[in-house]
């Protein structure tokens, strides 16, 4: 879980040319904001709060400091399930979900004292370890199942990691090289050769190097010592994106940097991932970095003092800015965490305007549309709106974060369209000699009871031929049939005289189903082309709009 940062001030404008990021006066539709009661904070001027996701069960997993103590619990759209368990005040550091059997807590109190706590569900807490003299820092879960926490001590030496591993328990190790005067770590997973962790101090010092005895040794991360986060989940290109905010004047600007196994072993910058550095304004700071699929980079920072700003911009697994979005002041969103499954984002941050932090704020949201891969596209709305309809889920199960939108449909994929368009279920036997191993097999059926297709192999129409594209002259046939429409006056189209789909090409111009394919001017419909994914969503929405 990425460290959270609580000094926020004023968001500035960017001295770099960056796309514009979308202000709003109110929350949009695809917005769900919800006032989730985390029970009385009063007391703590600067409640902690850290979030994660559990994995086995998708919900976020949600723990802060109160005035008795540190609460922990299950927070979704329908509101917060409190744990109920007995967790000792002290400086909360990290949650790690770990799969089935709750989260690792990473505590400080008084003395120093560094703990490690089991917390489960039904609300018991196990100190699995404490250490005096030491303080905890930040955790990450690694590709092979174990989690990892770095110590430091008193005098402000990082030089022991726990290392959890479920059903094995906690394993204590050195660090391959104590580091002085450490302000701040940051636990990240590299690669498949093992953990490995960034740490910094007062003096320039920035590292990124392994956990354990083992490894090519330290690399110097750029940047001044004033903020760090590091990525958490790696889906796309592997290595661990930095983020550092370095400051130029009074202004600091976040630079990211990946950093990859090169040949040899030894880890160093990937000279692919370049980002123009994004100015923050005075002493903003970057509360997450979350990577999502295909390597998709979600960069999460905010400012402060009179205008309580909350941003989120996307980047492309190369760094470059694709999207953002920002949340005016008068939302009054104080953001403090916030984790990422596929394409929705939860954020949860605390209301300034409430004395004492009572009230907190749960937001779900996918920010940038549902899918990952269609922004920018004519037919982005169109597609979002087939999701919402259930008629899609996806082109990457079972992520289901890309539509794919310049893919061509198959005739099989049409089916499952069409018959979760339609909510049609088959009631008899399978039609087609062809179709018995495909996926799609019981909306082929089902789509054939209904009369929307008779067959690719006329007049016998004993083959449905499943892994066939689907053309634009198809498509008007399978949706002039899906809508029962028929023509009633004449083609509009210089293309279609001799296509034996000129009729239900006529009749789905006159539905306002399609205008053409050649627009401005639209005299023509393209009926040997093949259709995309993005087309379909179009043509499907535009249909199930406008007929009913």
């Amino acid at each position: 879980m990425c460290r959270l940062i609580f000094l926020v001030l004023i968001l500035a404008m960017g001295l770099v040319s960056l796309p514009a990021a979308a202000q709003v006066d109110e929350l949009p539709d695809e917005i769900d904001a919800t006032v989730v009661d985390f029970g009385d904070a009063t007391g703590v001027p600067n409640p902690v709060i850290e979030v994660g996701r559990d994995e086995a069960s998708g919900n976020d997993v949600v723990a802060f400091t109160e005035a008795g103590g540190i609460r922990v619990g299950t927070v979704t759209e329908e509101g917060f399930e409190d744990w109920g368990a007995d967790v000792p005040r002290g400086e909360l550091t990290a949650v790690v979900t770990v799969s089935g059997e709750g989260v690792l807590l990473a505590i400080t109190t008084p003395g120093p004292r560094a703990h490690l706590l089991l917390v489960e569900p039904n609300g018991s807490a196990t100190d699995l370890i404490s250490k005096n003299g030491y303080r905890t820092t930040d955790g990450g879960s690694f590709d092979d199942g174990t989690y990892g926490f770095i110590l430091v001590s008193a005098d402000g030496t990082a030089d022991i990691s726990w290392s959890y591993e479920p059903g094995a328990g906690v394993t204590e190790f050195e660090v391959a090289e104590p580091h002085t005067d450490v302000q701040d770590t940051a636990v990240e997973q590299v690669d498949d050769d093992g953990a490995y962790f960034v740490l910094y101090g007062t003096e320039d010092t920035r590292t990124l190097g392994p956990v354990g005895l083992a490894g090519p040794g330290l690399v110097e991360v750029p940047g001044a010592p004033v903020d760090i986060v590091t990525t958490h989940g790696h889906e796309g290109p592997g290595g661990a994106v930095v983020g550092t905010v370095t400051t130029s004047g009074d202004e600091p600007f976040v630079h990211l940097y990946r950093y990859q196994r090169q040949p040899g072993g030894f880890l160093d910058v990937d000279p692919e991932f370049e980002t123009e550095p994004l100015n923050l304004g005075e002493a903003s700071a970057v509360f997450a970095l979350i990577t999502l699929g295909e390597g998709s980079l979600l960069v999460g920072h905010s400012g402060g003092g009179a205008d309580y700003l909350a941003s989120i911009d996307l980047l492309d697994p190369n760094g470059n800015y694709l999207d953002g979005y920002v949340f005016p002041s008068d939302q009054e969103l104080f953001v403090q965490g916030m984790t990422s499954n596929g394409a929705e984002v939860i954020m949860v941050g605390a209301d300034p305007a409430v004395e004492g932090f009572e009230d907190y704020r749960a937001i779900f949201f996918a920010p940038f549309g549902r899918f990952l891969d269609d922004n920018g596209s004519v037919h982005e709305e169109d597609i979002d709106a087939i999701a919402e309809r259930g008629i899609t889920f996806g082109c990457n199960p079972p992520d289901n974060t890309l539509y794919c939108p310049e893919e061509t449909v198959t005739r099989e994929q049409m089916a499952g369209f069409l018959a979760r368009a339609f909510d049609l279920e088959p009631t008899g036997d399978n039609p087609f000699e062809d179709t018995a191993d495909s996926v799609f097999v019981e909306d082929i059926i089902a789509i054939s009871e209904a009369g929307i297709t008779i067959g690719c192999n006329p007049p016998d129409n004993t083959l449905y031929c499943p892994e066939d594209t689907v053309t634009r002259g198809q498509m008007a046939g399978f949706l002039a049939r899906a809508f029962d429409l028929e023509p009633t006056g004449d083609n509009p189209f210089e293309d279609t005289a001799d296509s034996v789909f000129v009729e239900d090409i006529t009749a789905i111009s006159e539905a306002g189903i399609t205008i053409g394919c050649n627009p401005p001017d639209n005299t023509r419909y393209c009926p040997g082309d093949d259709v995309t994914r993005a087309e379909m969503a179009s043509f499907l929405i535009r249909g199930l709009e406008d007929t009913g």
